[in-house]
């Protein structure tokens, strides 16, 4: 029963198991966003049902090179992305310094790598993003959308993003 309605409010909210302690499953839709390195969103997409993390990569790569014509320089995303081929696909598409930790038993080379400064300040930034998560749920109203639909969903997280993108342009300006 793929199509089983959750929600009379929204027909397109659908279970979603994220392995939280106390939350083991809850209902909505998946997105993800795209930072640049000052804090500024650059892309976002908003997903019906519960798409692996593993798959959504290319999405991403696709929507940086849409918006700047280029592949990113850096990619840091949780170990929820990893796949053993997502590194060489991702280097193939031209971005510089990956940092995906794999899952699981590693072998020296992959310990290696994970261990290198760049990976580290990599890891660094990710956990960064987890806060930039927590500020947009806080202050952004991120954390339901008061919109139905996909569509309303997508429209709420840009008006969100919107408002984030202009009071951190307004704190760098104040700071540069």
């Amino acid at each position: 029963m793929k199509e089983r309605l959750v929600s009379y409010h929204d027909s397109d909210v659908h279970p979603i198991q994220k392995g939280k302690a106390g939350k083991k499953v809850q209902f909505g839709m998946v997105s993800q966003i795209e930072e640049a390195e000052n804090g500024i969103i650059v892309g976002y997409q908003v997903y019906k049902g519960n798409p692996s993390d593993k798959t959504l990569m290319p999405d991403a790569i696709d929507n940086h090179k849409k918006i700047f014509g280029k592949p990113p320089r850096e990619v840091s995303a949780d170990r929820g992305y990893y796949t053993s081929k997502l590194d060489d696909d991702l280097h193939g598409a031209g971005v510089k310094n990956v940092c995906v930790p794999k899952i699981g038993k590693k072998s020296k080379a992959r310990e290696a790598e994970e261990n290198t400064a760049k990976f580290k300040e990599l890891k660094s930034y990710r956990a960064g993003v987890e806060a930039r998560i927590s500020c947009l749920k806080h202050s952004f109203g991120f954390g339901r959308s008061m919109l139905r639909g996909i569509s309303g969903a997508k429209t709420w997280c840009g008006y969100g993003f919107f408002a984030h993108n202009l009071r951190q342009a307004a704190r760098l300006m104040v700071n540069s």
